[in-house]
Order: structure tokens, then sequence, then C-alpha cells
């Protein structure tokens, strides 16, 4: 005898026979039988998948928080990156406007200045011109950071008498020192400044 697809509990097999003549005994238990559950339909089993399927989805949503956290933090780094290079080139846009309006009165005042120097000559009208020649050289090198900055200026090089300059500086000092009773001089190439007595 053989049974399939028994679920599971407990059988108990119950056996009734007749003799030659048609007599049938009782029911007489022959055998216990208990069928045991599949583990994978206990409940053991299910708590299990609960937990896996619990842990997949948090593992599921955190990974794709994080995931757009991530895509935030990138979206906002970039948007701060591009207002900084926003504001830093109307910082640049705004340097340059101003060195071009205080390039038309350095020019007026540096030609004046060449006028009043070729007519009178002295200390004061070469102080007038050379320091407006200073600040016209300081605007146009504001023009060419601008120019550096979007990539257009050219390298230029050139030998520079530091000494000469160092003079033409301190001669711009000279009145200044008479007035305060102090001496500047020169000698070898080293500077030395003496207070008078």
């Amino acid at each position: 005898m053989a049974y399939g697809n028994v679920p599971p509990g407990r059988y108990t097999l119950k056996v009734k026979w007749s003799n030659g003549e048609g007599n049938w005994t009782g029911e007489t238990a022959v055998l216990q039988l208990h069928v045991k559950q599949y583990f994978w339909l206990t409940w053991p089993a299910y708590l299990l998948y609960l937990l896996v399927i619990g842990g997949t989805s948090t593992g599921i949503f955190l990974y794709r928080r994080n995931k757009l956290e991530m895509k935030y933090q990138l979206e906002m780094e970039h948007l701060l990156r591009t207002r900084e290079e926003e504001v830093h080139q109307q910082q640049l846009s705004f340097f340059t406007n101003i060195a071009h309006e205080l390039q038309t009165p350095l020019t007026l005042i540096v030609g004046a200045a060449e006028r009043h120097r070729s007519q009178e000559s002295g200390y004061f009208p070469s102080l007038l011109q050379q320091q407006a020649s200073r600040l016209t050289y300081l605007v146009q090198q504001l023009l060419e950071f601008r120019r550096a900055e979007s990539g257009f200026l050219k390298n230029y090089y050139t030998q520079l008498d530091v000494s000469a300059l160092l003079e033409n500086i301190a001669g711009l000092f000279a009145p200044l020192c008479r007035q305060k009773g102090f001496t500047l001089r020169c000698t070898d190439n080293t500077w030395y400044g003496r207070r008078g007595r």
C-alpha cells in the first residue's frame, strides 16, 4: 500500500479484514504515523522569511536614501561652485570696469603733468608725473590680470635694473626725508638711512 501527497499531521492506520467466509473483523489500529511539516512551511521558516524580506527592504531603502542624499550634495556643491564662479566673474568685471573708468582720468592727469613738467622744472611736477604714471601702470596691471583670468595674456619677459628702480623710488621720498631730518644714500648697491642730529 502506498500513499502520496499526505498533508502533515498524525495518522492512525486501521485495518479490517475478513476471513474466507465473509466475516469482517472490527477495525484494529495497526500503525500510528506522524507526518512532519516541511521545514520551509514552519513558523521559524516564516519568521526567517520575514526577517530576510525586512532586511532586504531596509537595505534597499537605506541605499536609495544614501544615493539620493549624495546626489543632492553633489548638486548643491555644483550649484555653490557655479554661484562662486558667477560672483568671481562679477567681481572681475567690476574691477575691470573700475580700471577702465580710472584709465581715462589718469591719462588726462599724466598728459597735464607732462605739459606742466615741460613748462616748469622741479621736484613736484616730476613727482606728480611719476606717481600718475605709476597709477596708470597699476591700472594696466589690473586689466592684464583680467586678461590672464580670461586666458588671453601672453608672457613677456624683460630685464630690469633693480638699483635704478630703487633709486627712483627712494628719490620720491627725498623731500620727506629732508623734512624729518633723515639722510638716505646708496653705496655699493646697499641702502642706508640715518637720522641727522
